[in-house]
């Protein structure tokens, strides 16, 4: 009956570090995706800040380069 009893103790202690150590690897895991997530995150933010700056850019540019009469006559040519 004892032996019994410590065979069982012992299969419940093993099956508790068992699920711990997949609680950890899970945990793990989460963090890691999180890490990731947040990575991606920020490379767009820094990508989408990018791209507005370079369309501002791209307008002021576009406004000083179209006031100049010639360059506007030059650009109907060629874009419309």
């Amino acid at each position: 009956m004892v032996k019994n009893q410590m065979r069982k103790m012992k299969i419940k202690k093993a099956a508790k570090r068992k699920v711990k150590k997949v609680m950890m690897t899970m945990t793990m895991m989460l963090q890691n995706r999180r890490n990731m997530m947040k990575s991606k995150k920020r490379k767009m933010t820094t990508l989408i800040h990018t791209l507005k700056m370079e369309m501002i850019l791209a307008q002021t540019v576009m406004t000083t380069w179209m006031k100049q009469p010639i360059r506007h006559e030059i650009f109907q040519k060629i874009f419309l």
